[in-house]
């Protein structure tokens, strides 16, 4: 009996240091698993604040597209044409009279 309750007192300080050490790693694991969440929370932050923008940026370009998109079906046409010629080139119809203001 001796001899088991030596035994006994060998292993009870064994068994406390594991769970101690047991304790230690769950504490551990839990700190890192809030750390990670944490900067996965603001990572998903960062990534949600640049999909808006690049979607507010995409609609944009939708809009120009669209408009481009106008200004190239209208090009071919002879309203579009004279009003190119009258506007960047500064043509007029023939017999059109143009009045300008005097300087004073």
């Amino acid at each position: 009996m001796a001899k088991l309750k030596q035994l006994f007192s060998r292993i009870q300080p064994v068994y406390r240091r594991s769970q101690t050490a047991t304790k230690i790693v769950v504490i551990l694991a839990i700190v890192l698993s809030i750390g990670a969440l944490v900067t996965l929370r603001l990572i998903t932050s960062d990534l949600q604040a640049q999909n808006k923008a690049l979607q507010s940026q995409a609609l944009d370009l939708a809009a120009a597209n669209e408009e481009l998109q106008q200004d190239i079906d209208n090009l071919g046409s002879v309203q579009s044409v004279m009003d190119i010629a009258e506007d960047e080139l500064g043509l007029v119809q023939p017999g059109t009279v143009i009045y300008q203001p005097e300087s004073d």
